[in-house]
């Protein structure tokens, strides 16, 4: 008990510190993309084993249920379109996206540079200006993504399920996405 008492008090911590409080975001979703700096890929999720390391292979809990039915998702594989059930595990995978840099296209540099021209400004005043343009724009700032199947997997382990029971539903059914009626789910999703 004493350690579970310690680890929640090092993640705040650490939440704390690369996060900041939270009562300094703006809304749910500013949160939400920087909770990866504290529960980064691997990690075990909510009140599992703590015993396990990032190398250690995931164990499967139970079958995620809706109204006693497991819910599934479909997958492709050459082609042929397959279901599988949604496990709970006691560790999640995440994949994010490294930064991607692009520096801007020379004619936009040079449209920019026509402009601050046309304000009077000198040469050396038009160069520090656009000097940020000419080098790596970050184009994606390292977006991290998980699946609808992990989505599922851990709203359930937060004890969350009921509430997006309805959308889980419609997004896993043979429903096509332009055909659900998004007006009748009131819980947003970040």
């Amino acid at each position: 008990a004493e350690f579970l008492v310690n680890d929640y008090l090092v993640r705040d911590s650490m939440y704390d510190m690369y996060g900041g409080d939270q009562s300094f975001y703006k809304n749910g979703q500013a949160i939400l993309k920087r909770i990866k700096e504290v529960q980064a890929s691997g990690n075990p999720f909510g009140n599992t084993d703590f015993t396990k390391n990032d190398l250690d292979i995931a164990t499967n809990l139970y079958d995620v249920t809706i109204n006693g039915n497991a819910v599934t998702v479909p997958y492709t594989v050459n082609g042929v379109t397959k279901r599988k059930k949604v496990v709970l595990q006691d560790k999640f995978r995440g994949v994010t996206i490294y930064n991607t840099f692009k520096s801007s296209d020379k004619v936009v540099i040079d449209r920019l540079d026509d402009q601050l021209k046309k304000a009077g400004l000198d040469k050396k005043d038009r160069e520090r200006i656009l000097e940020p343009f000419k080098g790596g724009v970050n184009a994606n700032d390292a977006q991290s993504y998980i699946t609808l199947e992990e989505w599922i997997r851990r709203i359930t382990a937060a004890g969350e399920l009921d509430k997006y029971a309805g959308l889980i539903q419609s997004l896993t059914d043979n429903t096509p996405i332009d055909k659900i009626d998004w007006t009748k789910f009131a819980n947003k999703v970040q």
